[in-house]
């Protein structure tokens, strides 16, 4: 993958963001040619804040609102109902990429004593009201963020 180096808002910066949705296309157009893909989870390892980057400028909820997509194939419903059903119940609710880990094993029905059922999106506990969502290391509140619901 690419790496931007300092080069917000610039023809740079715009063409990594082109080339990694190339590579996306291309990973996600073999898995499911030939790899019978059922899902397919992709996050962005942080935002961005235009003016400020994402990390040297000092922390704006800019550089912590993290794009996260769920492809799940035509037959996962069918066969995950339960899991399928949450992730549509809780699409709307707070999501912190520290959850990820739990949210894939669920996705992949993958249970593990590692795994907590009230920060996995697919299991019907999951719970992560606003006031105690955290971000950046636990420093900051979402619920301060101010395009927080």
């Amino acid at each position: 993958m690419c790496c931007c180096l300092g080069l917000y808002g610039s023809k740079h910066y715009d063409t990594s963001i082109k080339y990694t949705d190339e590579v996306m296309k291309e990973i996600f157009n073999y898995a499911r040619e030939h790899l019978n893909l059922q899902a397919m989870v992709y996050t962005s390892d942080h935002g961005e804040d235009i003016e400020k980057g994402h990390g040297e400028g000092g922390f704006t909820y800019a550089m912590v609102r993290i794009p996260v997509f769920f492809y799940l194939s035509p037959s996962y419903p069918h066969v995950y109902s339960e899991q399928f059903a949450n992730i549509k119940k809780y699409k709307n609710d707070v999501f912190t990429n520290d959850l990820m880990f739990d949210s894939v094993c669920g996705i992949l029905s993958v249970r593990n004593n590692y795994c907590k059922t009230y920060h996995d999106v697919t299991d019907n506990q999951y719970s992560l009201p606003l006031n105690q969502a955290l971000t950046a290391h636990g420093k900051y509140k979402i619920a301060d963020d101010p395009e927080s619901e």
